[in-house]
């Protein structure tokens, strides 16, 4: 989330910070040659630690409707070690007002797996301030252009098309992208402004931090999971997560963050070794969002974190819209609102539709809805269909 400084400057900062696992590690600052101050692409050469040898080459460009801010691509000297573009947008939402970041790779990087930050809006009506939108592709081996296996959600954000993340609220959060399976030769980050921002957009940053990869798709994950997810379940929130194999899996450790950052143990569950079903239930959930991820613990100590999940806890209880599907017609319920909260009904064109209801009912037409559902931590869309 940006301060009110950034947020009226004319910059659009992107941090950029890049780690690979154990076995190497893409330091800005520390790998050679060091980026260069006027360069708008870059080859790392010999990524430290990797076998076999792996290059790194960023390369980046931006539409006509933008320009590069600094003049070039430039890693600061100061905090952590990361590569920052600045751009200044003209206009919102154009192909001329994107911005491209593509990291290629002398060798495969396999089962990629990193998080992404700070993907949010700014103002409290449209047309916003900002609205970030990121689209994350890769080329893998068979020269295709692929999506990414799995994005999970931050909360204040929503994923389309399988590569997209869109801020839908104010806030900061973490988003975990994998390429879970493949084995790639670039990945690419568009980054633009959405149409339901203002024409000359505020200033808006994001950042990619902690890419990890494998050297080659035959060193198997001592565990590959086939879901992970949290709901609220009365005063609770119960985690659930399935695994398609295990070996040598001793357990997992359940860990919590308010922040996405600063993770506590909260549980253990003992591993099966062959493929199961999992559940915890957090009896005592921080009030607003919570950040869960698993820490799998090998029987020979060696560990393994999983992505990272959001969860919105409310103790008014759940925001629910039922019955749903609906008749034309029927009493609309909404429940979980609190004592002050109140929700706005949208068609999905994003026309708003003027409602008469009471504090938590309502009436509609036959058709589809977005039924956006304040309360003190932002909001929530639960889609509705009216028949």
């Amino acid at each position: 989330m940006l301060s009110s400084l950034q947020k009226y400057t004319t910059l659009i900062l992107f941090f950029l910070s890049f780690s690979f696992n154990s076995k190497g590690q893409l330091n800005w600052r520390g790998d050679t040659p060091v980026y260069p101050a006027t360069n708008q692409s870059h080859t790392y050469t010999g990524v430290s630690g990797l076998t076999p040898s792996r290059n790194a080459t960023v390369s980046t460009s931006i539409g006509s409707s933008g320009v590069y801010s600094s003049g070039y691509p430039f890693v600061p000297t100061g905090g952590n070690s990361r590569l920052s573009i600045g751009v200044n947008f003209d206009i919102n939402n154009t192909s001329t007002s994107t911005a491209t970041t593509t990291i290629g790779f002398s060798h495969p990087a396999c089962d990629a797996i990193f998080n992404i930050d700070d993907i949010d809006l700014s103002g409290g009506s449209e047309p916003y301030d900002y609205v970030d939108v990121v689209t994350i592709t890769a080329v893998n081996t068979a020269a295709t252009t692929i999506n990414p296996s799995s994005i999970s959600s931050a909360g204040i954000n929503t994923i389309s098309g399988g590569n997209t993340i869109t801020g839908t609220s104010s806030g900061s959060g973490t988003n975990t992208v994998s390429f879970s399976g493949s084995c790639i030769n670039s990945i690419t980050f568009s980054f633009r402004t959405g149409a339901n921002a203002k024409t000359n957009p505020n200033a808006q940053q994001y950042a990619i931090e902690d890419i990890n990869s494998k050297e080659s798709a035959g060193d198997p994950f001592p565990v590959s999971y086939s879901k992970f997810e949290a709901t609220q379940n009365h005063k609770s929130l119960e985690l659930k997560w399935v695994t398609e194999k295990e070996t040598n899996n001793e357990g997992f450790a359940v860990q919590r963050s308010s922040d996405a950052k600063s993770f506590e143990t909260i549980g253990i569950v003992k591993g099966q070794n062959e493929k199961s079903d999992y559940s915890f239930l957090d009896t005592r959930p921080f009030e607003g969002y919570n950040y869960y991820r698993l820490e799998q613990k090998d029987f020979d100590g060696s560990k393994t974190l999983s992505k990272i999940i959001a969860v919105l806890f409310l103790p008014d209880g759940e925001v629910k819209v039922f019955p749903n599907p609906a008749v034309a017609g029927d009493n609309i319920t909404i429940s979980g609102l609190t004592s002050e909260g109140n929700f706005e009904v949208f068609k999905l064109n994003g026309q708003k539709v003027p409602t008469a209801s009471q504090k938590d009912q309502l009436r509609l037409n036959s058709g589809e809805y977005f039924i956006k559902v304040f309360h003190p931590y932002g909001y929530e869309s639960k889609r509705l269909i009216v028949r």
